[in-house]
């Protein structure tokens, strides 16, 4: 069995890099941060020191939006920390509850969320895509990553079952919940 732990230090990113090297000797699989600008510094630079303070201790986001962060920043920034890191990032993204409240903006649609997940698998794969620009975009620095999706509505855990490499289900722990999202998922 594999154990996650979201409750790092986030006070700064050597806390969280000192923090998750703890929780790596404790035998735990996975330390995820926060994104939420306004209550912890920058996500994705405490990620990339914690990946020089650990050897396998897997390391991710929990979870980023496209609200606050268009996909092509999400995808560029998350293959920065798994070039530091490789085998051992993924992205997590969700509609954005916490943090773009905080910012007083609405979460993603289902529709929103879909494009910025297509989109950061894209450049995360190193492959070329059209914007709109004088050329199509491309990752420099692309590396595979996995992008997993949280998601508790049924229209966004199908939309999860048939994009995502992982789905979180955010829908409490009642049997009957668990199977019709477990469906959608699979329907995806």
């Amino acid at each position: 069995m594999k154990f996650a732990l979201n409750r790092l230090d986030m006070s700064n990113p050597l806390a969280f890099a000192e923090s998750a090297r703890r929780v790596e000797e404790q035998g735990w699989h996975m330390g995820l941060m926060g994104c939420n600008p306004l209550k912890a510094q920058d996500t994705y630079v405490s990620l990339a020191f914690a990946a020089r303070a650990t050897q396998t201790l897997h390391l991710g986001t929990l979870l980023d939006t496209p609200v606050l962060r268009h996909p092509s920043v999400l995808a560029g920034s998350i293959c920065t920390v798994a070039n530091l890191a490789p085998g051992r990032v993924h992205l997590g993204i969700g509609v954005g509850d916490t943090a773009v409240r905080f910012n007083g903006l609405p979460p993603a649609t289902v529709a929103e969320l879909e494009t910025a997940t297509r989109t950061a698998r894209t450049l995360i794969s190193g492959a070329a895509m059209e914007v709109g620009a004088m050329r199509p975009a491309r990752l420099d620095h692309a590396t595979p990553v996995p992008v997993w999706v949280a998601a508790q509505g049924p229209k966004t855990l199908e939309m999860a079952g048939r994009l995502a490499d992982g789905v979180w289900l955010r829908v409490g722990t009642h049997a009957a919940n668990l199977a019709r999202s477990w469906q959608a998922v699979c329907d995806g």
